[in-house]
Formats: structure tokens, C-alpha cells, sequence
């Protein structure tokens, strides 16, 4: 009897390991208004920004810091990560919170254009669904008290 052992090439490794040496390496320097640059969390783990497993690694670890310690990791481009200050998270969420509107306005418009004939009467129901909560979120959203403008919310943010 002839066995044989598949060996892969480029296996997959758990992220485990690598997140827990971002959080052993950074954990001290974990306070609102620190920087973390794409080298230096490279430099932790091994490899960098080309290869996609670096940024899965990093948002496994910005999800475990936000989970463990409450803070706020936001990607600053070309230059790595930072911790949030409050006033920035909320300026963050709201960001976060606009583009949730736009995904909402199109998932409406999608099942808005869907055509009723096509679909059994549970999809039916469950677009009809979609379009109310949908159209309600939306309506909530553009009745709300208007945001601040830019130069506002910047002069707010910087005190």
C-alpha cells in the first residue's frame, strides 16, 4: 500500500499568532493620538503592505483592540494607523454613518427596480420589506438635523 502526503505550497496560517504579536508589540503604546506606520507593523510581522495577509492581520487586530480596549484604529493613508481622539470619532462615525445612507439608498433602489412578477410571494414580501425599512431609514436620515459644514466641524474638532 502506497501513502502519500499532499504537501501544500503557500498553505494558509491562522492569523492568531500574528494578532497576538501586534498586541504584545503595541499594547503599551496604545493611547488616543498614537501612530502606528506601515513599516513599524511590518517590521513586527514579518511582511508588508503588497501581501493582502498583512492587511487582513492588521484589521483582525484593529477589530480585537476596538473589542478589548474600546479605541479607534483608523487607517491614515500611506502612513499606517491611528488611535482616535474622541472628538475624531465621532467625526469618524458620522463619515461611517453617511456612507451607510448611500448603501441604503441603493439597496432601495435596487429592489425598487426589481420586477414583482419574477419573484415568489415570500421574495415578494421580503423586497416590500426592504423597501419600507429602507424608505424609513432614509426618510429619518434626511429630516435629521443638518450636520455641520466643513470648515465647522474642522474648527470643532481642533478646538
Amino acid at each position: 500500500m502506497k501513502t502519500s502526503k499532499t504537501v501544500l505550497e503557500n498553505a494558509p496560517h491562522p492569523w492568531g499568532p500574528d494578532v497576538e504579536a501586534l498586541a504584545v508589540a503595541f499594547g503599551a503604546r496604545l493611547s488616543e493620538g498614537a501612530m502606528f506606520g506601515h513599516g513599524t507593523l511590518a517590521a513586527v510581522l514579518g511582511y508588508g503592505r503588497p501581501d493582502q495577509r498583512y492587511y487582513d492581520v492588521v484589521r483582525a487586530w484593529r477589530r480585537k483592540v476596538r473589542r478589548e480596549t474600546g479605541l479607534v484604529l483608523k487607517a491614515v493613508p500611506l502612513v499606517g494607523y491611528e488611535v482616535l481622539k474622541p472628538a475624531a470619532r465621532i467625526a469618524h462615525s458620522g463619515d461611517l454613518q453617511r456612507y451607510g445612507m448611500r448603501r441604503i439608498k441603493r439597496s432601495v433602489d435596487i429592489a425598487a427596480e426589481t420586477p414583482t412578477d419574477k419573484l415568489t410571494g415570500d421574495q415578494a414580501a421580503a423586497r416590500e420589506h426592504l423597501l419600507k425599512v429602507g424608505g424609513a431609514q432614509l426618510v429619518i436620515a434626511s429630516t435629521a438635523r443638518k450636520a455641520l459644514d466643513g470648515a465647522a466641524l474642522r474648527k470643532a474638532l481642533n478646538g
